[in-house]
């Protein structure tokens, strides 16, 4: 087959009777950029009011939006670099634009309805995303969790749930840490992730988009359960345990989206239909990733709340 013939060629033979449409055919974009903009929006105006209240209202920027695994040095100036959260956020904007991106060259369409040069750009920048994630997902967890320690366990460090929480947080960078590596060489060279046409060998991508949202998932319900029973066991007022239920909520979301994550990873070891197929796994991780996000952010709303009350009296 020469050139000409590869660049017109579907990127999947079509099912019987169907003619590919490289033109007009249906897509799941406009889904996903209702999705894209609605948790962009909402990873803005959250994150922007954790850094208000931080920098303006508590003055203090420091612990879990800029603390180093193992340092305890806690800094209070409002000028300190940003960390944990800030890269998340940074990182979920940019994970979602590339998503845009390559919906926009045809991810959520059928394979057959997407010339062979296409679907090799797409495979590029999907690869991109699926490194992305891990780097993403683990800042915005590692952000959550110095949160409970630092809200709630601050002083009882020799506490076994604060102890859990550390050992959740390294457990977790092992984790992202290995699923980053595993997406970055997937392929032996690389280019073969895109071109299937060099020599090489890869990894099985469907074995591996399904083992790492399982593994996620018992990340998010370890998370979410491990500091429930020990938080409802201290002295604090009823509202702030309302409050903290509040939390607790958008944390179960977090897990919601992942069992659906998951089981739409599970679906693409039975379809050769990946560009049809694989949306719907990345879409459900936006959604899993800017609850995470969202958790870390919502203690911080009150102090809003207040605020704006007090400035109208």
């Amino acid at each position: 087959m020469n050139r000409s013939d590869i660049n017109h060629a579907p990127a999947l033979p079509p099912p019987l009777n169907i003619e590919p449409d490289f033109d007009t055919p249906s897509s799941t974009l406009p889904l996903r950029f209702t999705i894209s903009s609605f948790t962009i929006t909402l990873c803005i105006i959250f994150v922007s009011i954790r850094m208000y209240v931080r920098i303006r209202i508590q003055k203090s920027f420091n612990l879990d939006d800029c603390k180093l695994l193992g340092t305890q040095k806690r800094h209070h100036h409002a000028n300190t670099p940003p960390g944990a959260l800030l890269f998340a956020a940074a990182g979920f904007i940019a994970y979602t634009s590339l998503l845009i991106f390559v919906g926009l060259l045809g991810d959520g369409k059928h394979q057959w309805n997407i010339a062979m040069p296409n679907f090799m750009r797409i495979a590029r920048y999907v690869n991109i995303v699926e490194i992305l994630y891990g780097p993403v997902t683990f800042c915005a967890k590692y952000a959550v969790l110095r949160q409970l320690q630092s809200l709630f366990f601050s002083h009882r460090k020799k506490n076994i749930t604060y102890k859990a929480i550390e050992a959740l947080i390294w457990a977790n960078l092992l984790f992202y840490v290995a699923t980053t590596f595993l997406f970055l060489f997937i392929c032996t060279p690389r280019e073969k992730i895109w071109n299937f046409a060099v020599e090489g060998h890869c990894l099985s991508h469907n074995d591996v988009v399904v083992t790492t949202p399982a593994i996620n998932l018992l990340s998010d319900v370890t998370i979410l359960l491990i500091p429930i029973a020990e938080v409802y066991k201290l002295q604090i007022p009823i509202k702030t345990k309302l409050n903290m239920a509040a939390i607790f909520a958008v944390g179960l979301l977090s897990v919601v989206f992942a069992i659906i994550r998951l089981y739409y990873s599970i679906q693409l070891k039975h379809t050769d239909d990946l560009t049809w197929a694989l949306p719907p796994v990345n879409d459900w991780g936006l959604g899993e990733i800017i609850t995470v996000i969202l958790v870390a952010c919502l203690p911080y709303a009150p102090a809003v709340s207040r605020l704006t009350r007090q400035s109208k009296i």
